[in-house]
């Protein structure tokens, strides 16, 4: 029921025309074309049909049916013959709908007349025609419904009337008679308004699918539009990122350039003056006054050329410059490098601090970075838990671990390190507080230089720490094994 509501809001319930003329006409256009040859041999086969009808009738019919004949072979088919050629004619194709209906109303009044003109007193074949001319009209030939409706109902209400006012049939006859007509019309009808119903439903379907389509091509192609828009921003936007990161590149070798020359015509004159600094240091002549200035000098020029190698280190490591090579590592030497460098950082920033060096001391292995690489990550670590232990001790311990991997631990009871800031203590140029810079001498590239040469090498570096209560810095880097 509601989708008999739904159909009737777009058609009319009893001419089942669309409410829209537009597409009214448009449906009248794809039902001719769609039922043009259907419409042309339906009328020819009525025209054989009826025609072979005529001619059995001439020889059983026991009344005189010259005027039958008259009617059927000098009207109704004759014309039905000429309405059939003229539906083969394309330059009216327009127009075929309305030629299959006069072809209906024809046939319909040569049947008709023949019927009333009967002089049977029973239900006769004539009447059979009106019944066969039913299913006919409204099922099998393709003209709308409600024309062919209209045009039989008008036939069998005339043939009615007529009965009861000009033919003297017995009541039983008349009623059976009756009876019979009006089922079978109403039947004809029924099946009729339904095959159309339908048909008009599928075409209104077709056009919300089209309708839908277009939508959807609209779509599309809005859509299309957009991304080809967003793409055309995208490529835009990635060669200006493309072009900004080109240039940031050539300012960083730029910059990295000029720090490295910078770097090492610095260090020529400073060492230099450390030498002769030294000199100063070592002579007798010279007073107590001047020696502690000459100390002063040795310390700074020391810090000085510390920071320069730092600057080329990093520079290297930006610019990917460090070669890469391979140690072997013979433990007993390795803590021997340890405990010079422990000594000098110690006497470089004047602390008094006990340290201890672990140390398994397997047999020698072989890891992918050099040597000067990995002392300089052992002195960094080592520089920055002296830097911030002010009293306590700090430990060394270099290691083969259980997943065959070299480590270095390196443990402090220094200031310690809060936990949020331990994901960017590794970046260049950060220290966690930033005061730090001040209370601790540096530019806080140590750590960095570490993680740049230690991830080279395919190893990892990170860190536990508590505040208040040290650091432990941890280094992997894995073994190479040779295969013999």
């Amino acid at each position: 029921m509601k989708i008999l509501q739904q159909t009737y809001e777009y058609l009319h319930p009893v001419t089942l025309a669309f409410f829209d003329t537009t597409i009214e006409k448009n449906y009248h256009q794809s039902y001719r074309e769609t039922y043009l040859m259907a419409n042309r041999l339906c009328i020819f086969l009525g025209i054989g049909l009826y025609a072979t009808f005529g001619i059995i009738d001439f020889f059983h019919s026991e009344e005189t049916n010259t005027l039958y004949q008259t009617i059927r072979y000098g009207i109704t088919i004759p014309i039905s013959v000429i309405l059939f050629f003229f539906s083969l004619q394309t330059s009216i194709a327009t127009k075929n709908h309305t030629l299959f209906t006069l072809g209906l109303l024809f046939f319909s009044t040569s049947i008709l007349v023949i019927n009333l003109l009967s002089h049977q007193t029973t239900f006769s074949t004539y009447t059979m025609g009106l019944v066969i001319l039913f299913f006919f009209g409204q099922n099998f030939l393709k003209i709308s419904f409600f024309r062919s409706t209209l045009i039989l109902l008008i036939v069998l209400l005339v043939y009615e009337i007529y009965t009861i006012f000009f033919k003297q049939l017995p009541i039983e006859v008349f009623v059976t008679t009756s009876f019979f007509l009006f089922v079978s019309f109403l039947l004809s009808t029924f099946a009729s308004y339904f095959f159309e119903l339908i048909d008009r439903k599928n075409y209104w379907s077709s056009l919300q699918v089209q309708k839908t389509n277009e939508e959807l091509k609209s779509l599309q192609k809005l859509m299309e539009q957009k991304v080809a828009e967003r793409t055309n921003t995208l490529e835009r936007v990635v060669k200006e990122l493309q072009l900004a990161k080109a240039k940031a590149e050539e300012s960083n070798i730029i910059k990295s350039t000029f720090l490295s020359t910078i770097s090492h015509e610095i260090r020529t004159p400073l060492t230099s003056i450390l030498g002769f600094t030294q000199l100063i240091t070592k002579a007798k002549s010279y007073d107590e006054k001047t020696q502690v200035y000459a100390s002063t000098i040795e310390k700074s020029i020391a810090e000085l050329l510390d920071i320069m190698s730092n600057i080329l280190t990093l520079s290297e490591i930006h610019n990917d410059r460090l070669e890469k090579s391979t140690t072997t590592v013979n433990f007993k030497a390795l803590k021997k490098s340890i405990l010079g460098i422990s000594e000098e950082v110690l006497a470089r920033r004047k602390k008094n601090l006990k340290f201890q060096i672990i140390s398994n001391e397997p047999l020698d292995i072989e890891i992918p970075i050099g040597e000067k690489e990995l002392l300089i990550v052992i002195k960094q670590l080592i520089d920055n838990a002296v830097k911030y232990t002010g009293v306590g001790h700090f430990s060394i311990e270099c290691i083969v671990n259980d997943l065959g991997m070299f480590q270095i631990n390196v443990k402090d009871t220094g200031i310690g390190i809060n936990a949020e800031n331990l994901h960017s203590i590794f970046d260049f140029f950060i220290q966690e507080d930033q005061l730090d810079t001040r209370m601790y001498n540096g530019i806080s590239v140590g750590l960095s230089i570490c993680k740049g040469i230690v991830t080279k090498a395919g190893g990892k570096i990170w860190v536990e720490s508590e505040k208040n209560k040290g650091s432990t810095f941890f280094v992997t880097i894995p073994i190479e094994y040779n295969n013999d």
